[in-house]
């Protein structure tokens, strides 16, 4: 996960934006961040961007038409990139919001 925000709306939801990334297309040496790789590079052959899209969509809509918060808060926990207090940072369009990652209820709020 690249970040996290929770926006408060004027009634009584509030909705969570979370952005993730992908690395798919290019070489592992053109990326900013040691250690990151694509698929493109693990796969060692072309990698097809609306295939990758469409396959990682539909899982996402597989796994949240039935979620099972009991379970997902705590495996979300095990490999999430951030642990609760941590700073996370949000940026877009010249804009940036910083808030605190507070971790997960079995709710999944």
């Amino acid at each position: 996960m690249r970040g996290a925000l929770r926006i408060p709306d004027a009634g009584e939801d509030t909705y969570l934006a979370i952005g993730i990334g992908l690395n798919v297309l290019g070489r592992a040496r053109e990326l900013p961040v040691p250690g990151a790789t694509t698929v493109e590079e693990e796969a060692d052959r072309p990698i097809s961007l609306a295939a990758v899209a469409q396959s990682v969509l539909d899982r996402l809509d597989r796994e949240l038409s039935d979620p099972n918060w009991k379970e997902e808060a705590s495996l979300w926990e095990k490999v999430a990139v951030h642990s609760a207090g941590d700073s996370v940072t949000v940026r877009r369009g010249g804009n940036e919001i910083t808030g605190r990652y507070l971790g997960l209820t079995r709710r999944g709020s």
